[in-house]
């Protein structure tokens, strides 16, 4: 007989779940032209939820990464699930890492302005 998940495992699965939605919503503002993002009301929202949701994914990205794969192992029901979406926030808190790296790199050494 399978056991239920506890609540906080339940808990991580949807912080997992939640910080994965985000991740189309900061590649649509990153890809969106600025002339075409201050042009409407609604494309002002996808700036701000995609400034937002990239801060997110900055900060508890890769956290929450990791706690879903150490939790992911005693999971019953959500195990392959919370691990795949375990890995695709380390990739998505990584990449955004190595952004700021790129764009500390080229300002430092290529004398590029922001």
């Amino acid at each position: 007989m399978k056991e239920n998940n506890t609540l906080f495992e339940k808990i991580i699965f949807g912080f997992e779940l939640v910080l994965f939605l985000v991740i189309p919503f900061v590649i649509w503002w990153s890809t969106t032209p600025t002339n075409v993002l201050n042009s409407n009301s609604l494309y002002k929202l996808l700036e701000a939820v995609g400034i937002l949701g990239s801060g997110i994914i900055l900060l508890i990205g890769i956290p929450a990464g990791i706690i879903g794969i150490i939790k992911a192992r005693r999971m019953i029901k959500l195990r392959k699930t919370t691990f795949v979406l375990s890995i695709i926030n380390l990739v998505a808190g990584s990449i955004e890492i190595l952004i700021l790296l790129i764009i500390f790199c080229a300002v430092v050494f290529g004398g590029a302005s922001v």
